[in-house]
C-alpha cells in the first residue's frame, strides 16, 4: 500500500449540528432482532463483518443488549438532544437488503440510542463494549520524517510561496523511498496524483466545503500545539533554530496547503458519515466499504462533474515544480 506523504496530515474541522425532534413519537415499542441467521452484515461505525467473523457469540450479546434497551415516553425523549454526524451507529443488514440502524449519543454522560423511526431508548451504555465511544473523526498529526524535515525547511527559505514546489518535491521523493518507484515512475505517479487532487479539492469548494481565513488560522494553531507536544518535535528542533524560524512561521508558510488538506479532508468526512450512518449506495453501486463509497463516488460522481475543469494554470505550475525538482534534486 502506497503512503500518502503529505506536510502533515489531515485534521477535521468539528462543526457540530445538533437536533431536538420535539414531534417524537411515543416510546412503547421495544427494540427486537431478527434471528441471527437472517443478518448478513453487521457494521459498527464503518466497519463491517459478516456474523461468522464476528463470533455467534459476541453477536448474540449485542442483540441482547440492544433488545434490553429500556423505551423513552415522548416527553423523556423530546428532552434529549442528538448530535447526528460524529456519534457510533450499529447496523444490521439483512439478507433481504434491509437494514436495522442504531444511532447512539451521550446526553450528561448518559448514553442513549435512537432508531430511523425515531423511537429512542436509554441504558444504552453498553456501545462502549463495541465502538468504544468513538466518534468518526481524523486526527491531526505531524506526519514528516526528521530527514524531510530539513527538506520542508529549505524550501521555505527559498520560496516565497512554497506549496506546489515543496508537495511535488516532498511526494516525488517520498515515492522513491517509500515505495521504490524510479525517479520518472515517481514524478508521473506525483503528476497525475496532484491533478486528481486538484479536481476533488475544487469540487468540494463548488460544493461549499471552504475554510474561512480564521478556520485556516485554528487549523494551523492546533497542528503547532500538537506538533510541540508531540515526541517527534524534539527531532525538529533543533533544525528549526538552525534555520532561524519557529514552527507557527513554517505552518504559515504552507498554510494554502493545510488549507487543501483540510478542505479536502472535510469532503472525504462527509461521506465517512454518511457511510456510518447507513448510505452505501452511489448510483445503482452499493459498496462494502468506507473506502469503495468514497472512490466510487470520486469517479461517478467527482470527475463527472469536473470533466471540463480547466487545468491549464496549475499543469504549468506542476511543469515549474519538476523543473526545480530535477534542477536540485535529480539523480538523488
Amino acid at each position: 500500500m502506497k503512503k500518502n506523504i503529505w506536510l502533515a496530515s489531515i485534521l477535521a474541522i468539528l462543526i457540530f449540528s445538533g437536533c431536538s425532534d420535539v414531534s417524537r413519537e411515543s416510546q412503547n415499542q421495544s427494540i427486537k432482532i431478527p434471528g441471527q441467521e437472517s443478518i448478513d452484515t453487521i457494521q459498527l461505525n464503518t466497519i463491517r463483518v459478516k456474523p461468522k467473523d464476528y463470533g455467534a457469540d459476541k453477536l448474540s450479546s449485542l442483540i441482547d443488549n440492544l433488545e434490553s434497551a429500556t423505551p423513552l415516553s415522548a416527553d423523556e425523549s423530546a428532552a434529549l438532544f442528538y448530535k447526528e454526524e460524529y456519534n457510533p451507529t450499529i447496523t444490521f443488514i439483512y439478507k433481504d437488503g434491509t437494514k436495522d440502524i442504531f444511532y447512539f449519543f451521550e446526553n450528561y454522560d448518559i448514553w442513549y440510542l435512537k432508531t430511523d423511526e425515531k423511537h429512542y431508548y436509554k441504558d444504552a451504555d453498553f456501545i462502549d463494549d463495541y465502538i468504544h465511544g468513538e466518534k468518526v473523526d481524523a486526527q491531526f498529526v505531524p506526519i514528516i520524517s526528521p530527514e524531510y524535515f530539513e527538506l520542508s525547511l529549505k524550501l521555505a527559505q527559498e520560496q516565497e510561496t512554497p506549496d506546489i514546489p515543496f508537495a511535488f518535491i516532498y511526494l516525488v521523493r517520498g515515492n522513491i523511498e517509500y515505495n521504490e518507484y524510479t525517479e520518472k515512475d515517481a514524478i508521473t505517479e506525483v503528476r497525475e496524483s496532484m491533478i486528481h487532487n486538484m479536481k476533488v479539492y475544487q469540487y468540494a469548494l463548488q460544493s461549499d466545503y471552504d475554510i474561512s481565513d480564521a478556520e485556516l488560522s485554528s487549523v494551523i494553531n492546533k497542528y503547532v500545539s500538537d506538533t510541540l507536544n508531540s515526541e517527534e518535535y524534539i527531532e525538529y528542533e533543533k533544525d528549526l533554530e538552525d534555520a532561524g524560524i519557529t514552527l507557527q512561521q513554517l505552518a504559515e508558510k504552507y498554510k494554502e496547503s493545510i488549507r487543501y488538506i483540510t478542505i479536502t479532508n472535510k469532503l472525504y468526512l462527509d461521506k465517512q458519515i454518511e457511510f456510518k450512518n447507513g448510505k452505501d449506495k452511489v448510483g445503482d453501486k452499493v459498496c462494502k466499504s468506507v473506502d469503495e463509497y468514497y472512490k466510487t463516488f470520486i469517479e461517478d460522481v467527482v470527475y463527472t462533474e469536473m470533466k471540463n475543469y480547466n487545468l491549464d494554470k496549475f499543469s504549468s505550475e506542476l511543469d515549474v515544480a519538476e523543473k526545480m525538482y530535477l534542477g536540485k534534486y535529480g539523480g538523488q
